[in-house]
């Protein structure tokens, strides 16, 4: 039996959406800016604490946004870290107290304009103060006993302010400056260890709230010192919060002694002092982030799956430790989709779906977790060869204490241990990190002394912090974005061709074109995050640029921003190591690719289409958030446009694991028909995608509906989005991480008007009056009811049309050619559609009645 489905071209986004019933799951969704608090712990609180990060849309707060709860307004201290060209706020983080919150009960928070962020902050005399009881010390123990106190870097002025206010004042309390020395190295006043090369770094993010006299306590250790690098072996850790009687929050179990604190890596744990606040869930909007674009935009009538939510907080509730790894891969190399694969893990869009307490959980908990990876390198040397050290490209910033740079160490690659002060990559002894013990680099061999199993790379690297920064304000995650966005503009050779750019100190990405998507995603999401005047910003950006001029150098992009930048120039000589493809392939593939389904006989090289649709991902969102690569995107979205609406093309191929690129002569194939007959004959991809589409939403079909979703705007788009989102969007249930919907489509049809009756005249085709709707250009004088069955058909399909006397019916190609034509002049028609000999595709139906005609582009799917 042969199956059809006809899809007519209308979609219509919801402003309200549902989801699945669960506990802590309160519904909100709409476009405004608004949010709801809810408190779970059966417990009534009078001035309950609220700290959060938020993105606001332009033009929409112009000086400092103010809290407004169930109509009333409160006193609001708004950090604004962003603004937009306008002056209007981008991002803040807002904190207040909420007058009352009853047990069980929920608020809701809106927003509007005040003229002051109330930003006087505490003195610091004010948060010695004896009413908050604080301090903070981490001691590690290993035969002696070394510690760090917060109090004490506090009283000694080793802190600056994150957020200042009368309602929460936020402190990092560190010394980064290396201006002691220990065996020879520089080191930091409080760092500590068990030998004089004090290896280990403490750090603490303080949270005062005067107005209910509590702290908010993050510790966060560290092993990153580039002067005094070394694997820190300890027999147990104590947290301990308070002054007056210090309580120990946390002792190192038992079952983990000895633990190795691993070169590279970082711990956190988060307590309160005087009284941690009941629990609350906070919806923050998704609708509302979206709009923003902040978010891509997610198709929020989706649901999820609370099992596996339940399954995941499971697994983390029983391995959220330093050091644990909860539902991370922590080999990133192991190949094979996960769960943190993707625009976001699954974890992060389970919670920005649901906002639930175990779904919150879960996403917090793995970013601390996330921590482990070592990826974590803090320049601790002050000067190079003999002159200031510098962070940023217009040497404004001293790098001391920043995360490693391609600027304060421009021959340096940081691409596992065996890369590292590597002369055959070019490395120069100035750039070296000093390596002064152990640093264990087995992944594999767990018995093994040097194991290590936290690995780090670029193809499989997840984002397990932008969101939770977003949404949070907190600096620990807006860190390590920093530092990860570091690793990997390190992870590049710095010498040519295939090197970061004309010297080490540039951003180019040249690696596997998964790894190119994931670094360029997380590189731009810093970018966008930091705040606006930091050298982080402004060194991200700088690096976002460099990496877009030298894809767009090496594919011959004329005509854009970046022509005039060096980058686009050494692109285009010296990194260019082929012409472009016609067919837009990213680069000329590699033998390994050209295996099963490709024949071997007709192919000397292959790629994976699925590596290019999380690459066009990634462009397409660095274009959403308003960076310059149209250039690069207008040249690259072709490649998945035309395999998808190209004649005679099997779209399904867009989701095949290989693809051919070069053919036995080593040259590119010229078009898709020729590229679609080196598959082999026996190849059935239609059975193969609905396979995969099974998977879940970690498939090939889900990539390329993510992918589709971002260049859906560029000219032909708008019929490959029809055929993908028809295909696929409906399998993101219960999973809805690619379920990404484009924020406007391009549904221009091929002019085929010959003055030949045959030919649909384009006067009357579909126009797209807005983002979301396609409507019918000119309806007839009487209303017509159109009517498709059956679905499934047995290869003849019914059309139903009534009130009118004479109806003539069509239906052609895009091409123009006239594939089936019916006149009836019964009261109620029934025309059938013999469709047995047509393909899939996309099909202009023609309607004339009362000598007035209609067109309406339909897809026909088998």
């Amino acid at each position: 039996m042969k199956h059809c489905y006809i899809l007519f071209l209308v979609f219509l986004l919801p402003f309200s959406y549902g989801i699945l019933a669960s506990e802590n799951a309160i519904s909100v969704q709409n476009q405004d800016n608004k949010l709801i608090i809810t408190e779970i712990n059966n417990v009534t609180t009078n001035k309950y604490p609220v700290q959060i990060g938020r993105p606001f849309v332009k033009g929409e707060i112009t000086d400092f946004p103010e809290a407004v709860i169930d109509g009333t307004t409160i006193l609001t201290q708004a950090d604004v870290k962003n603004r937009y060209e306008d002056g209007s706020v981008k991002f803040a983080i807002i904190s207040f107290l909420i007058p009352t919150l009853e047990a069980n009960a929920s608020v809701t928070v809106t927003f509007q304009n005040q003229v002051s962020g109330q930003n006087i902050p505490l003195t610091k005399q004010q948060m010695l103060d004896s009413s908050y009881d604080f301090d903070a010390v981490i001691e590690l123990i290993n035969g002696g006993v070394v510690n760090a106190s917060a109090r004490q870097m506090l009283q000694n002025n080793d802190y600056v302010y994150w957020t200042q206010g009368p309602i929460a004042t936020t402190v990092i309390i560190a010394d980064h400056s290396n201006q002691e020395t220990s065996l020879g190295h520089a080191v930091s006043k409080y760092d500590i260890g068990f030998d004089g090369h004090r290896s280990f770094r403490p750090i603490f993010q303080a949270t005062f709230w005067p107005g209910i006299h509590k702290v908010m306590v993050r510790f966060i250790g560290e092993v990153s010192n580039t002067e005094s690098l070394q694997d820190v072996v300890v027999n147990d850790i104590i947290l301990k919060t308070g002054l007056t009687s210090p309580t120990i929050q946390y002792d190192l179990p038992i079952t983990k002694s000895p633990l190795k604190m691993y070169v590279g890596s970082r711990w956190t744990k988060k307590y309160w002092i005087n009284g941690q606040p009941s629990d609350i869930v906070i919806n923050h909007n998704l609708e509302y982030l979206i709009k923003t674009k902040y978010l891509p935009n997610y198709d929020v009538t989706k649901t999820i799956d609370f099992n596996r939510i339940t399954s995941n907080y499971t697994t983390w509730s029983s391995s959220n430790d330093i050091y644990d790894h909860a539902t991370w891969q922590r080999a990133m190399p192991t190949t094979g989709g996960r769960m943190e694969i993707g625009p976001y893990p699954t974890i992060t869009s389970d919670w920005f779906f649901t906002w639930t307490k175990k779904a919150t959980d879960v996403a917090y908990g793995h970013a601390d977790l996330a921590a482990a990876w070592p990826v974590h390198f803090r320049e601790g040397n002050i000067t190079r060869g003999g002159v200031t050290r510098y962070f940023d490209r217009d040497k404004t910033t001293q790098a001391i204490g920043k995360p490693i740079s391609v600027i304060g160490r421009p021959t340096l690659m940081v691409n596992g241990t065996y890369y590292i002060n590597n002369t055959s990559v070019g490395t120069k002894a100035i750039d070296f990190l000093n390596i002064v013990g152990d640093w264990a680099s087995n992944a594999y061999d767990a018995d093994a002394v040097d194991y290590q199993p936290w690995v780090p790379d670029a193809a499989h690297t997840p984002d397990p912090f932008s969101v939770q920064y977003m949404l949070s304000g907190d600096y620990f995650y807006l860190e390590e974005l920093y530092f990860w966005a570091s690793y990997h503009s390190l992870n590049e050779a710095p010498i040519a061709p295939w090197g970061r750019g004309l010297t080490g100190a540039y951003g180019g990405i040249q690696g596997q074109i998964r790894g190119d998507a994931w670094v360029f995603r997380n590189r731009i999401r810093t970018a966008l995050l930091s705040p606006d005047h930091s050298p982080e910003k402004t060194l991200f950006t700088d690096l976002i640029h460099d990496a877009i001029a030298l894809w767009e150098g090496q594919r011959n992009v004329i005509g854009s921003t970046h022509q005039s930048d060096p980058m686009w120039n050494w692109g285009n000589t010296v990194a260019k190591t082929h012409e472009p493809s016609p067919l837009k392939h990213w680069n000329n593939g590699t033998s390994a690719r050209a295996t099963d389904p490709l024949d071997v006989t007709k192919v000397s090289t292959g790629t994976a289409p699925w590596e290019h649709a999380f690459l066009l991902f990634a462009i397409g969102q660095a274009q959403e958030i308003g960076y310059a690569v149209e250039g690069i995107r207008e040249w690259f979205a072709p490649y998945m446009i035309e395999q998808m609406t190209t004649s005679g093309y099997n779209p399904h191929l867009i989701a095949a694991y290989s693809a051919p690129v070069q053919n036995q002569n080593g040259e590119f194939f010229q078009d898709w028909l020729s590229a679609q007959d080196a598959y082999l004959s026996d190849f059935n991809i239609e059975d193969r995608f609905n396979t995969t589409i099974n998977w879940g939403s970690d498939s090939y079909p889900h990539y390329a509906l993510g992918a589709m979703a971002m260049i859906a705007d560029l000219p032909g788009a708008g019929d490959a989005w029809t055929w993908i989102q028809s295909k696929v969007l409906s399998s993101t249930e219960g999973n809805p991480k690619w379920a990404i919907l484009p924020r406007k489509v391009d549904n221009t049809i091929p002019d085929t008007d010959d003055n030949d009756d045959d030919v649909v005249d384009n006067d009357n085709e579909i126009s797209n009056d807005n983002d979301t709707v396609l409507e019918e250009d000119k309806p007839v004088t009487e209303e017509i009811a159109n009517t498709i069955y059956p679905i499934p058909t047995n290869g003849t399909l019914f059309i139903k049309i009534n009130t009118v006397k004479k109806v003539n019916f069509k239906l052609y190609t895009l091409t123009g050619k006239l594939v089936f034509e019916k006149d009836l002049d019964h009261e109620v028609k029934e025309i059938p559609i013999d469709i047995t000999s047509l393909t899939d595709g996309f099909y202009i139906l023609k309607i004339t009645a009362n000598k007035e005609s209609y067109s309406k582009k339909i897809a026909l799917f088998h």
